[in-house]
């Protein structure tokens, strides 16, 4: 699409081709537990050169999910965290408005037309049972479970259609701790909306359905946080939230890993040097489409590397979506560290669409540019290896005075000695392992010269 203009003529894609036009409006619904839940306003646009149906009563309409992330600095590194998601809202109807474009009108409710956009309000988007329009039930929010996202194919009806349940049953659901500036200070907030639906997807017009904003947090009013979308931050229309972090911080490594004959993962990493001479590694993995769920994740760390403070989170399914929670063990091996999903079977706790995971670590190696293999379920509970270029941890060096880890004992490692002179545990210039480097160190360089 060309967005050199945002409400005007438009180079249209082939085919039918959905995008979130916008992310306007929030409602919130309440406070269980400790979790509140929350919907957004979302605008879609057919920016393909085809007519996408939008027909109620069947299969041939889009599903809108909602996700919120946060990005804050901790312990000086930045952290790119997925803190809620929603069951799917299930359109309905379509209008004819010149969000994106200059519609073409098809003077049909059941069609997107082509340049056409179509509002959804907040609380629309958060009804959890939808209505009757007279033919049946429509509108409503259904499992996440039931829908391939790389396909768009869904059943109808839906599992649950027009049931509700308490405040947060199926919306957008999260913690109220992960949104209090007390305990978050600094931290930016992001929404992104995702649409899921099959003529696009057989179009092939699938990787550009997820749209972010930015939102702001205020007052805790009624038991939750209020939120605002900031005329100052627009929306970014056909990027993953992911790409925040990017956008937010240049020096993050992104890659793309497509999945052969199925979905798409981005994988997200960034180093950064602590206080204690460590180098702090954080590794975010967004799937956005894909089917075939994620696994495993490994990073290899060199053999018998300092390794601390081995780390994952991930987002909770909820509401009655048949999936175990439990977290991923980050374990360390010869020379690597590697995420497992834990158990078998479908129902384990997969990097399933919609979901971003994280994984991280610290130890004493410098970073560079490298490979993380991504760990992929395929039928029987097998798996491909996917890999994705990332910032990951410098081998250790063939001998140890060379500290600098090129392969060669010269002057750069004399200078690295000098460099951090004095206590140093855990620094690759502490030639003798002795948690001093001092003269003893400078001669250790010396005598491996060349």
């Amino acid at each position: 699409m060309n967005q050199s203009s945002r409400a005007g003529e438009c180079t249209p894609n082939t085919g039918p081709d959905v995008i979130v036009g916008d992310l306007v409006g929030w409602s919130k619904w309440g406070t269980v537990g400790g979790i509140s839940a929350y919907s957004f306003g979302t605008t879609s646009c057919n920016v393909g050169d085809q007519i996408l149906p939008w027909i109620a009563h069947s299969h041939q309409h889009p599903v809108i999910a909602m996700h919120a992330f946060r990005l804050k600095t901790v312990a000086g590194s930045g952290r790119f965290e997925q803190i809620g998601l929603s069951w799917l809202k299930h359109g309905w109807g379509a209008l004819t408005e010149n969000a994106c474009c200059i519609c073409v009108n098809p003077n049909n409710f059941e069609a997107l037309g082509v340049g056409c956009s179509d509002p959804y309000d907040a609380g629309l988007n958060g009804d959890q049972n939808g209505f009757n329009d007279g033919q049946g039930i429509v509108a409503g929010l259904g499992p996440r479970s039931e829908v391939n996202p790389f396909t768009g194919v869904f059943p109808w009806p839906y599992g649950t259609q027009g049931a509700a349940g308490n405040a947060i049953y199926k919306r957008l659901q999260i913690h109220s701790v992960d949104l209090d500036p007390a305990q978050n200070a600094g931290a930016s907030y992001f929404a992104e909306c995702q649409y899921v639906t099959p003529d696009d997807a057989a179009a092939g017009n699938h990787f550009n359905n997820h749209s972010y904003r930015r939102f702001m947090v205020g007052s805790f009013t009624n038991g939750s946080w209020t939120l605002a979308f900031n005329a100052g931050f627009l929306i970014q229309r056909e990027k993953a939230a992911i790409e925040a972090w990017k956008d937010a911080d240049p020096q993050v490594t992104l890659a793309t890993v497509d999945v052969p004959g199925n979905g798409r993962f981005l994988v997200a990493s960034r180093a950064t040097e602590t206080s204690s001479g460590m180098w702090h590694y954080e590794y975010a993995v967004q799937n956005l489409n894909a089917s075939l769920n994620g696994r495993g994740f490994a990073v290899e760390v060199g053999v018998n590397a300092t390794v601390a403070n081995i780390g994952f989170h991930d987002v909770d399914h909820h509401s009655g979506e048949p999936y175990d929670d439990t977290d991923w063990a980050g374990v360390v091996s010869a020379n690597e560290i590697r995420w497992n999903v834990g158990g078998s079977g479908p129902n384990t706790n997969q990097l399933r669409w919609g979901t971003l995971y994280n994984f991280r670590f610290d130890t004493t190696r410098p970073p560079q540019i490298g490979l993380a293999t991504l760990f992929v379920t395929t039928s029987g509970d097998k798996g491909i290896n996917l890999q994705a270029t990332a910032v990951v941890p410098m081998p250790a060096p063939l001998h140890p005075a060379d500290v600098t880890g090129d392969g060669n004992v010269n002057v750069d490692d004399l200078l690295a000695v000098i460099n951090a002179w004095g206590q140093c545990i855990g620094c690759p210039a502490d030639v003798n392992d002795d948690n001093l480097v001092n003269v003893d160190d400078l001669l250790a360089v010396i005598n491996k010269w060349g």
